[in-house]
């Protein structure tokens, strides 16, 4: 069962001033409230708290009441007053067990607890205690996985069309791959992504998102950001090297295949897809709490959207140049009417170097 621990700060807990001969003292035992999901999955969680009798005189009639309120700041319907029936001798620790039914859909809630008891044989002998609690959302996981899987499987239905469409230029060599600040756009457009995510989520995200938490924000940004950085890299891994390099003989010069080539761009595509889904999801928590207007969260997704495609349009464009239309493919006679920069554009056994997305 998953547990989840939320501090505050005791501080926080406050009591009505009481003059009385035999004023009871109660305090939480612990400067902390322990919240869980109700294992019987009656109620949306349970919570225990702790309560100590620091007075003089058998605690009485105590009783416990929640108000909650939603990450867009309006009180929830809260649940009715506990009654709790039972004597906590003086000195005595006892453990309150309380439930809530919250929806998912309106975490992360924050509320106030307002613990009360009366002290026995005492006139006018009430205490009470308020003690601050956040339930944060417990579907972050769950989306992490929807953004991660939804854009891999686009990535995949995309490098399964190209595959199909160059089946038959799969086993063709290609040279290695190369970076260029000015033509690697899917994957200079990846990183910068990845930069600002992490500015917007260490000053504009709130503590307690509602779809992912900041962690997941900043990991899934990052881990988008290496795929498409990787993929080049990745492709160069697997390449085997076919002797010196012409251009510089201190070094060795690599082939790949159009096979291996359409895995490392279908990578490069899952990246920048998945960087502008998160940026996305990331503008929308932005007007669920009117940091924003919804249109313009909307707008958002339209310009990412456009992106997207435009990114997909660029990457089939340079593999139909790499695999089909490269001077490289040429047949041998025409190579050699070829000037110095096409020359150089390929590797010694003809095959194309390519630069990354």
């Amino acid at each position: 069962m998953a547990i989840f621990v939320f501090g505050s700060d005791a501080a926080l807990a406050q009591s009505s001033s009481v003059v009385t001969p035999c004023a009871p003292t109660i305090s939480f035992s612990s400067p902390s409230i322990t919240i869980f999901p109700d294992p019987n999955r009656k109620y949306g969680f349970v919570t225990d708290i702790l309560i100590r009798n620091d007075g003089s005189a058998a605690l009485l009639n105590e009783s416990a009441t929640f108000y909650l309120f939603g990450f867009d700041g309006k009180k929830l319907t809260s649940p009715p007053p506990t009654q709790l029936g039972f004597e906590v001798p003086v000195g005595a620790v006892q453990d309150l067990r309380l439930s809530a039914e919250v929806r998912n859909s309106d975490l992360p809630v924050s509320g106030l607890v307002v613990v009360g008891a009366t002290a026995q044989n005492c006139a006018d002998g009430a205490k009470q205690l308020t003690q601050a609690f956040v339930i944060p959302s417990r579907t972050s996981a769950s989306n992490s996985g929807l953004i991660v899987l939804i854009t891999a499987a686009i990535a995949v239905v995309v490098c399964v069309a190209a595959i199909v469409t160059y089946r038959k230029h799969l086993a063709k060599p290609m040279g290695p791959s190369e970076w260029s600040f000015s033509a690697s756009t899917a994957t200079n457009l990846t990183v910068a992504g990845t930069l600002l995510t992490g500015v917007l989520v260490s000053s504009a995200v709130p503590d307690y998102p509602h779809y992912l938490t900041k962690q997941g924000y900043f990991v899934l940004s990052l881990f988008f950001g290496a795929l498409a950085s990787l993929a080049p890299i990745f492709y160069n891994f697997w390449c085997r090297p076919t002797g010196p390099d012409p251009a510089n003989p201190q070094s060795l010069e690599f082939e790949g295949s159009v096979r291996l080539f359409l895995l490392s761009g279908g990578l490069t595509v899952w990246g920048v897809l998945g960087q502008l889904a998160t940026m996305g999801v990331m503008f929308q928590e932005f007007a669920l709490r009117k940091y924003i207007s919804e249109l313009s969260a909307w707008g958002e997704w339209l310009v990412a959207g456009s992106v997207g495609l435009a990114i997909l349009f660029y990457c089939c464009r340079c593999v139909n140049y790499y695999v089909g239309r490269h001077p490289s493919r040429l047949p041998v006679a025409k190579k050699a009417e070829l000037g110095p920069g096409m020359l150089a554009s390929m590797t010694s056994k003809g095959a194309p170097r390519w630069t990354a997305f």
